[in-house]
């Protein structure tokens, strides 16, 4: 699950650099009771507008790290073994852990934004080559006055070869 602008910026500072409550309003329907895969770094950043729950999974090297109300992993593996058989597990940000299970993820759920980041400092990484998606749902969202930005929610399906 991710948010980019036009240049797949995704953070500015330690955090989203826009606000979009029906994005928002999405995520917390996506992701209601699936274990969430984050960073040290976005757990500390989302902690403060959201509860930590036992389905989050923080992912970190740090050994001696340890996240209250949440699980703890030193490795993908362990994340993904700590995540158990849910049906779905969301991986939540943010560019090092996007990028450790590009090649695992079969669905994205990224909603685009129409704007270009000034001073954007953190980015989606590039696809891997091979990697490729198609596009299951594409909804757009006018700018309005609760959302100063438009955009549109997407749903990415990997293509698996055959």
């Amino acid at each position: 699950m991710v948010a980019w602008d036009r240049n797949r910026v995704i953070g500015k500072g330690g955090t989203l650099p826009w606000r979009l409550p029906d994005d928002l309003k999405r995520v917390r329907e996506l992701t209601l009771g699936k274990p969430l895969i984050m960073g040290r770094r976005t757990y500390e950043t989302i902690r403060t507008f959201r509860r930590s729950y036992p389905n989050n999974i923080v992912l970190t090297r740090d050994p001696s790290f340890q996240a209250d109300g949440a699980k703890v992993a030193r490795t993908p593996e362990e994340a993904i073994a700590l995540a158990g058989d849910a049906p779905e597990t969301i991986v939540f940000g943010g560019a090092d852990i996007f990028k450790l299970f590009m090649p695992m993820v079969d669905r994205i759920y990224l909603t685009e934004v129409d704007v270009d980041v000034k001073d954007g400092d953190t980015f989606f990484p590039p696809f891997t080559e091979g990697i490729n998606f198609t596009v299951l749902e594409n909804v757009p969202h006018a700018a309005d006055e609760r959302h100063p930005h438009s955009f549109r929610f997407l749903t990415l399906e990997r293509i698996r070869a055959s």
